[in-house]
């Protein structure tokens, strides 16, 4: 009987650390495979967004299609490779939005407010090349009165390589 308990523990602390293992090294596809997003906390100057992040190309093209709504202070965060002037459309959008467009040392640099999905297929850009896009519901920028030159602050995280110094 002490054998089969010895031998109980021992499998359930090896699971245990599979676990552990799979889930520290592999959450964000575990995430993904169950159709949860991990949410973020981000500031323009002092106000609070929650986001979830679009960095890979196919989460770029997805972006918010689809989505039935997005709650107040909450959004997508776009995070490029490298900076450039990315557009942005409103494919199968089902509400409008607010889009900032972000350069490497984090500061807004364009702004477009309340983009319909009727205006779909046309493209919104940056007049320069940014290497973040934030999408937040519309009139946000309105709400709290951002604009050009604020300042995104970003959790380490979610800081490019590259920029970690900057």
């Amino acid at each position: 009987m002490k054998n089969d308990v010895f031998a109980f523990i021992i499998f359930a602390g090896v699971l245990l650390i599979g676990l552990w293992y799979v889930y520290a090294n592999y959450y964000g596809e575990i995430y993904d495979w169950l159709g949860v997003r991990v949410n973020h906390t981000i500031f323009i100057d002092e106000v609070v967004f929650s986001v979830t992040v679009a960095d890979e190309p196919t989460e770029w093209r997805q972006g918010l299609s689809g989505v039935r709504s997005l709650s107040d202070q909450t959004g997508k965060l776009f995070i490029f490779d490298t900076p450039d002037r990315y557009g942005i459309w409103m494919k199968d959008m089902l509400f409008p939005i607010d889009i900032l467009w972000i350069d490497d040392e984090r500061i807004i640099i364009h702004i477009e407010e309340n983009i319909s999905p009727d205006t779909y297929p046309k493209t919104f850009s940056s007049p320069t090349p940014a290497r973040f896009v934030l999408e937040v519901p519309a009139f946000t920028v309105e709400s709290f009165k951002i604009t050009p030159g604020q300042k995104l602050t970003l959790p380490a995280e979610l800081v490019p390589d590259d920029l970690q110094n900057i």
